[in-house]
């Protein structure tokens, strides 16, 4: 009952995030195994799975299979019904809850590649389920021992299935088709996609989410199975195919365990930007507060990460907390140069990030500062780097982004004036690198591409960890930068993203505002503030809140 009553609070705290566009990370749902293990479970169990799926933001459904052997999942006129039974009917039950939650359901069949028999049991369950069939969105194809690995030649009989059996499902209900093929390390990117563009020659789905096989055994990890779903993202443009990623989040050598938070986020960070959505394989199993034990631990890692109960900021002290930012930018102006310095005891004025991003920021906030700057600005005439100009013009596009150069420009009395420039090499390591992502999304905002942005968001959303960002450059340096919670509430703003843990970004910026106003560069790992008080820093948490 406590279980229950977890889990329901939990639904009525997210209730407020489904109603916007996306939630990030956004988990879009999860596949579901019938077997012996859940077949057996009561209404008020599969009740308890909804509300815990819905809680995480999940809204769909895809069932792996409802036929296997002897026996039918459903009530069928030709096969058993599997006894024993919780339900009366399970997939009635499904597709009931699926109505009241408001998820939908796409249909696995049978658990072979048999193309007859799939076709016999899809005719039947359009005949006797059509009061269900507002929630039914697509056909899965096939269940279990029919998934396509590493894209075999065109004359395979299981290619030669999908070929037989995609065009008549259509035929029999006019929805999308999935697929969920799989691919190893023995074959090269590149190839894996030459061999899909010879596959969709033959057949064509709808959907392909493709497993990542992480966990699997078969060596892949987070860090390697991004070249393949960039090829594959490639092919599948081309084709008008969807291109999901079926996140696997179990470990076969620990022997079929839930996989941990980390490499969870990890994998749904390596792709999300290339992919329109991400489902698990799978949350019943795996994830669910229901079952107890492993999977109940890491549904609630994955909430207390997430979807965390924050205490909001209260409006007054949010604007009062903005103002001592204000406030600390103008102690940084240097009259003798018309440039704010960059901290407190600096002798260098950066004319970009720090003079270019301020004179943005006190527009609205104290416009004759912002004058001042401008004209200080002009005096020097340098080139404003490209990801800068990005934030705010829509005539410039990012990607790609290129690594910086810090110059000297110039000395005037006891002032140094830097510029930072991007005119190096092209970064091809440029989405593993947050403050670029979120610039990135602020940019397809700027030109139109929200759905991009809304991608770029999520998978900046999987790179908290509960006290910071943690991208490649904080792997490296072991300390959080300040300045990419900022920006990933700006991002997320402008995306129309809705972060669960919001909250807990905000509360994290403020704790880094020293007693002068300004925002702490850096923080370690137990929260402590690392460096000074910059202007870059502070203008960007302006900025997010502008």
């Amino acid at each position: 009952m406590l279980c229950f009553v977890i889990v329901t609070s939990v639904t009525l705290l997210a209730a407020q995030f489904v109603t916007a566009q996306i939630l990030a990370p956004d988990l879009h749902g999860t596949f579901l195994q019938l077997e012996k293990g859940n077949l057996v479970w009561s209404e008020e169990q599969w009740e308890r799975e909804f509300q815990a799926m819905k809680a995480i933001g999940m809204q769909v459904l895809i069932i792996q299979h409802i036929a296997d052997k002897d026996f039918a999942f459903y009530r069928s006129g030709f096969l058993p019904l599997f006894q024993p039974c919780g339900t009366s009917d399970p997939l009635a039950t499904l597709l009931t809850l699926a109505q009241k939650h408001r998820f939908s359901v796409w249909l696995g069949l049978d658990a072979s590649a048999d193309v007859a028999r799939n076709l016999s049991i899809a005719r039947e369950v359009r005949a006797h389920y059509r009061r269900f069939w507002d929630v039914v969105r697509g056909w899965y194809v096939f269940g279990a021992f029919g998934e396509l690995m590493n894209a075999p030649p065109t004359f395979d009989p299981t290619v030669r299935a999908y070929a037989a059996v995609i065009p008549e499902l259509k035929r029999i209900a006019p929805l999308p088709v999935m697929i969920a093929p799989a691919f190893t390390l023995d074959v090269t990117p590149n190839a894996l996609a030459k061999g899909w563009e010879n596959l969709f020659a033959v057949f064509r789905p709808d959907v392909m989410a493709v497993q990542d096989g992480v966990g699997c055994g078969r060596n892949l990890t987070p860090q390697n199975i991004r070249p393949y779903f960039a090829a594959l993202k490639e092919v599948c443009d081309r084709h008008e195919v969807r291109l999901w990623s079926d996140l696997e989040i179990f470990d076969i050598p620990s022997g079929w365990r839930p996989a941990s938070i980390d490499r969870i986020a990890a994998q749904f960070a390596a792709v999300r930007d290339l992919v329109d959505k991400v489902v698990v394989f799978e949350f019943n199993h795996y994830m669910s507060p229901v079952r107890g034990n492993l999977p109940e631990q890491l549904y609630q890692d994955w909430r207390k990460r997430f979807f965390p109960t924050s205490d909001p900021i209260v409006p007054n002290e949010r604007r009062e907390r903005l103002g001592k930012c204000v406030r600390f930018l103008r102690s940084l102006f240097v009259p003798e140069v018309k440039l704010v310095r960059e901290h407190m005891t600096a002798q260098v004025c950066w004319l970009s990030n720090d003079n270019w991003l301020v004179v943005r920021a006190l527009r609205g906030k104290d416009g004759a500062l912002a004058v001042q700057l401008t004209q200080g600005l002009r005096s020097f005439n340098a080139p404003v780097p490209k990801r800068l100009q990005a934030l705010f013009d829509p005539s410039v596009s990012v990607p790609p982004f290129r690594t910086s150069s810090l110059i000297d420009v110039t000395t005037q009395g006891n002032w140094l004036i830097r510029n930072e420039v991007d005119d190096g090499e092209v970064m091809e390591d440029w989405h593993e690198y947050a403050d670029l992502l979120c610039i990135a999304a602020i940019n397809a905002v700027k030109r139109g591409k929200r759905a991009d942005a809304q991608r770029l968001v999520a998978k900046v959303a999987a790179m908290w960890d509960g006290m910071g960002i943690s991208d490649k450059a904080t792997q490296h340096l072991n300390r959080y930068a300040t300045y990419k919670l900022a920006l990933l509430l700006w991002a997320a703003r402008e995306a129309r993203v809705v972060l669960p843990f919001a909250r807990e970004l905000e509360r994290r910026l403020w704790q880094m505002q020293h007693s002068n106003g300004g925002i702490t560069t850096d923080y370690d790992r137990k929260g402590n503030p690392i460096g000074t008080q910059n202007a870059e820093t502070t203008v960007f948490v302006l900025l997010a809140f502008q």
